[in-house]
């Protein structure tokens, strides 16, 4: 029932502002408006019984045998260390966890200042750790980056592509191909070992934010766009755009007619892969006004279509290195994204009182509810925001 909502809404709203057609068609964004939906309900139905990051700490944290023989007071030196770890590993998960840490210390060091003018003690660290909770679905996830970034049971290259992809330092172009792909090999085998009953939640998660498949895939037109001439620092910078893209099972399909454009079809290029992120927004506005409140509209069908919805085999690919596209080619590809994001923190630095959406790309997920969807749309302007978008019907046949 839910679907066949999604499906009038969707399809009566091309009418009115889709000149033409999207490239992956309109299903792309009725699939991802269901799953986001019914996920979003799931994970919602789990937020109960959040935990700080100290709780996680004692119930999660095991100690050496050894520690025992040590005076007490290196004893709790040892533990807050290691607390001290986590924090740190919660707050370099992404860009935005990162803003609102530095919010944070500039909110305490500002209390600080206040105390000492006014000669009053000052104990703690009362604003660094404010908000910083787990909720019981993260903590599979939390516990799984943990564990490979402090190398347990992983090989040293998952390790330090990790650490390299947290880093603040703009170390994705540091990152091997060997590594990244032994990085999402150690990820999918927590998924698959995992309890969790919609795994392709956890698999979409992963996709979309390292979207290690969708790299291949760009690395592949790299490669022909280089064969073709184009020029490679104008086609990254285009690529990298279809990382925003939440359809992971149908995103690729754009980076791999890229290099088949002239000059004219790419500009419609671009406006198609902007145009649709906003027609998800529209849509995702209305579908979701349709349905608050409402708890008949869920029936079995639309949690067996759930279920299938990016599947791992709906966007995996068997592209190689070396044989489908070479070093260069993932190299070039991974220092655009480098600059993307440090050219998007930076702007958002200046700025440093209010974390809005950082739109960064290739980063741990931020472990919460998937969120796009509420950056897409400023409802209140969206009348005026709404814009014909572009005919495509070109981009079949030279996809083809």
């Amino acid at each position: 029932m839910l679907y066949e909502l999604i499906d009038e809404i969707v399809e009566e709203l091309a009418i009115y502002i889709v000149s033409g057609r999207f490239h992956i068609g309109l299903d792309a964004v009725k699939e991802y408006l269901l799953f986001y939906v019914m996920a979003d309900r799931i994970q919602k139905g789990k937020q109960e019984g959040k935990i700080s990051i100290w709780k996680y700490y004692e119930q999660h944290t095991s100690f050496p045998e050894e520690l025992k023989n040590l005076p007490p007071e290196k004893i709790e030196k040892f533990k807050y260390n290691q607390y001290e770890r986590l924090l740190y590993l919660f707050n370099t998960l992404n860009a935005e966890n990162r803003m609102k840490h530095r919010l944070r210390q500039k909110q305490e060091a500002e209390y600080r200042k206040k105390k000492k003018e006014n000669n009053q003690k000052t104990t703690g660290n009362p604003n660094r750790f404010k908000g910083v909770d787990i909720f019981p679905y993260q903590i599979g996830e939390f516990s799984a980056l943990d564990e490979i970034k402090e190398g347990e049971g992983v090989n040293k290259k998952a390790s330090t592509t990790l650490k390299r992809i947290i880093s603040e330092k703009g170390y994705l172009k540091r990152i091997s191909f060997k590594g990244f792909k032994e990085l999402i090999e150690c990820l999918e085998t927590k998924i698959d070992q995992s309890g969790d009953e919609y795994k392709n939640v956890q698999y979409y998660k992963l996709e979309k934010r390292l979207g290690f498949e969708l790299s291949k895939a760009a690395a592949v037109a790299l490669k022909q766009c280089r064969e073709n001439g184009y020029p490679l620092s104008i086609a990254a910078r285009d690529l990298i755009e279809v990382f925003h893209l939440p359809f992971i099972s149908d995103r690729q399909k754009y980076v791999l007619v890229y290099p088949y454009l002239d000059e004219e079809k790419r500009k419609i290029w671009r406006g198609e892969v902007e145009g649709i992120m906003r027609f998800l927004g529209y849509s995702a506005v209305l579908v979701l006004q349709e349905i608050e409140g409402k708890e008949d509209v869920y029936d079995e069908s639309d949690w067996e279509r759930f279920r299938n919805i990016y599947a791992p085999s709906s966007f995996k690919n068997d592209y190689k290195l070396r044989k489908d596209f070479t070093l260069d080619d993932f190299r070039i590809l991974m220092e655009t994204l480098d600059e993307y994001n440090t050219s998007r923190l930076e702007q958002e630095q200046k700025n440093d009182d209010e974390i809005d959406d950082l739109d960064t790309i290739l980063e741990i997920n931020d472990l919460d509810v998937i969120e796009e969807i509420n950056d897409l749309v400023d409802i209140e302007e969206k009348d005026d925001l709404i814009e014909e978008i572009d005919d495509l019907d070109e981009l079949e046949e030279t996809g083809k």
